[in-house]
Order: structure tokens, then C-alpha cells, then sequence
């Protein structure tokens, strides 16, 4: 299965925690989302994909993952995620179908846009230390 990451899980530590394991550098691409942005989640330090014409959502393509994995993805993104299949463009793949959590209903997203860098900076750290991930 291939699963495209354009937030939190984007960052190898938390990844790390998340699958257990380190991802080989063989099974991951950048890649970009178009018809996307990424936001953050009102009150949150993580985002949410809101649907934007002229958008896309950096991020990494992770390709081959087995069942195992798609079980812990879903246990760390919960109940409030659902996975839809997009197209996305990896950098070395071209388009491919993926996996993406995007989170159901209408969350409220707020701007300024989420990166990745902005969030390691100012929130890594904290996340990690106060959102501990254990697979049940």
C-alpha cells in the first residue's frame, strides 16, 4: 500500500514512533498533493487538507507498506480521519495513487498555511513529549 504524509507524519521521529520501525529511504519520495493546502486544525499544531483549486500539499509518498502499518497509521490518526485514495505526484514516480487521511466533516482550518519546518521548530519537541504513540 502507498500512503501519501503531508503533515505530523512527514517528520522521521514521529514516524518512527508511529510504525515502530525507520522506513527505508528506497520506500519514500517527496510528492506533492495538488488541489490542495495544508492548514492547521483550529486549536491543534497538526493540519488538515482543505480542498483549494490552485493548492498543493508538499509532502512524502510512502510506498509498499503492509497491513501492519495501515493498522498503526489509522490507530495514530483515530477516528476522526478517514483514508481516501488521491493522486499524487512523487518526484521520482510521477503520479501514483495513494493513501490520505483526511479528516472527516468540517474541521475548522485556520491559516496561517502548516510546514513542516514552522512546526518542527515551534512544536516538535512538545508533541512528542506529550502525544506518545502506543499501538493498542
Amino acid at each position: 500500500m502507498d500512503f501519501f504524509f503531508y503533515g505530523t507524519l512527514r517528520d522521521a521521529d514521529v514516524r518512527r514512533q508511529v510504525l515502530g520501525r525507520d522506513l527505508l529511504t528506497a520506500q519514500m519520495e517527496e510528492a506533492v498533493l495538488a488541489g490542495f493546502s495544508p492548514l492547521f486544525v483550529a486549536k491543534a499544531t497538526y493540519p488538515t487538507l482543505v480542498a483549494s483549486p490552485d493548492g498543493h500539499a508538499p509532502g512524502l509518498l510512502a510506498r509498499r507498506l503492509g497491513t501492519a502499518d495501515a493498522a498503526r497509521l489509522a490507530a495514530f490518526e483515530g477516528p476522526a480521519y478517514c483514508i481516501r485514495t488521491l493522486m499524487v505526484t512523487g518526484r521520482r514516480s510521477g503520479p501514483v495513487a495513494a493513501r490520505v487521511f483526511i479528516i472527516r466533516g468540517e474541521a475548522r482550518a485556520v491559516g496561517p498555511p502548516w510546514s513542516l519546518d514552522d512546526w518542527q521548530r515551534r512544536f516538535k519537541s512538545t508533541f512528542l513529549a506529550t502525544r506518545p504513540f502506543r499501538p493498542r
